[in-house]
């Protein structure tokens, strides 16, 4: 990201404070209402789309559900691998009873 100085509406006597932008801005030095107004809306639309991006990134419950839904695809078009593990652990657990019983 690449720093420009603008005004800050914080700023006290509209003194110019680095802020990051996603895109540097095209303004001219002495930009028209019009120019400011559609800079304002570009600006606007950025921080929009960034604070979507930052949702749907903090959102666990819905990441969880996606990708709960990819894994269960992809076992519906491959369930060899859920197959082979589950015969595994059906074996492993046939071998632990059969150690017990011949213990006792």
């Amino acid at each position: 990201m690449s720093e420009e100085k603008r005004p800050s509406a914080a700023g006290p006597e509209g003194h110019l404070e680095p802020i990051a932008a996603g895109a540097p801005s095209e303004l001219p030095e002495n930009p028209s209402v019009g120019e400011l107004v559609s800079e304002i809306d570009r600006a606007r639309h950025e921080v929009a789309r960034t604070a979507g991006a930052l949702a749907d990134k903090v959102d666990v419950r819905s990441r969880v559900e996606q990708v709960a839904g990819e894994r269960v695809e992809q076992v519906r078009s491959n369930p060899r691998p859920i197959i082979a593990v589950a015969g595994g652990v059906l074996v492993l657990g046939l071998l632990i009873l059969r150690a017990r019983r011949s213990k006792k």
